[in-house]
């Protein structure tokens, strides 16, 4: 997804992760064949859109010199009701937009 896209991303969730990280990768390449409803949208850390949504809940990028080290989720994006989800609450959120096997 490109960052020009992360404002029409919808009622989906946007998943923010390390684009360096394997694991991450590796995990986001997991998601993406599961999400047959398309129901998530990727973006890495690594751009000036993201750099403000996270200033938003109180995450500086700029404090700790790299990105966080595990994936965020962002509920309602721009909204008033807007969510960063992190750690379990994020997988979870992810896996229950996933079809049930």
């Amino acid at each position: 997804m490109s960052v020009s896209e992360v404002d029409q991303i919808g009622d989906r969730l946007l998943v923010v992760f390390d684009g360096h990280c394997v694991l991450c990768n590796r995990a986001v390449r997991w998601f993406l064949r599961r999400d047959r409803r398309d129901r998530l949208r990727f973006v890495a850390f690594k751009s000036t859109k993201v750099a403000e949504l996270l200033a938003r809940h109180g995450i500086g990028m700029e404090d700790s010199g790299s990105e966080p080290g595990s994936i965020l989720v962002v509920e309602d994006g721009e909204r008033p009701t807007e969510k960063l989800l992190v750690r379990s609450d994020a997988v979870v959120a992810m896996l229950s937009e996933l079809p049930r096997p």
